[in-house]
């Protein structure tokens, strides 16, 4: 597992950053399972239409960012604990039933479906604009409550 810091912006993976930053964008993986779609299905609609401010806010009011803070000089960095995630994401577990499925795989799909297609239609993989988010977030929102 790579280590988390705490950053001024909230939470970073110091190795993910620095390759996103250094490298060209990766080419993403074509085959999805439903675990990862789920995943996927999950994040757009829970944070899909949060700005990268409100982002911020979220993982600063999060304990393992504000115990790594306390710590942490202004524009410096000090690692997230491993044992304070897994406490949090337990107890933050702990508020929802056991079984309790957020998603469907149909939902998950209807959100993905054509995402190769426009992948290979483009010929090459762009750095999104904040333009190009919202409208996708829109779409995605359009098929979710259209279902």
């Amino acid at each position: 597992m790579q280590a988390i810091s705490a950053w001024d912006m909230g939470p970073v993976v110091g190795q993910l950053w620095k390759a996103e930053h250094d490298s060209a964008p990766a080419e993403p993986p074509m085959d999805l399972g439903e675990a990862e779609l789920n995943t996927i299905g999950y994040v757009v609609s829970r944070y899909g239409a949060l700005t990268g401010l409100d982002l911020e806010h979220l993982t600063h009011a999060e304990d393992p960012w504000q115990l790594a803070d306390r710590e942490r000089p202004r524009g410096g960095s000090v690692r997230i604990e491993r044992e304070w995630m897994r406490d949090y994401f337990r107890s933050a577990a702990a508020d929802h039933e056991e079984g309790e499925v957020w998603f469907t795989k149909e939902a998950v799909a209807r959100l993905v479906t054509g995402a190769a297609a426009r992948r290979h239609a483009s010929g090459r993989v762009n750095p999104d604009t904040r333009e190009a988010l919202q409208a996708r977030i829109n779409e995605a929102r359009e098929r979710l409550t259209s279902a």
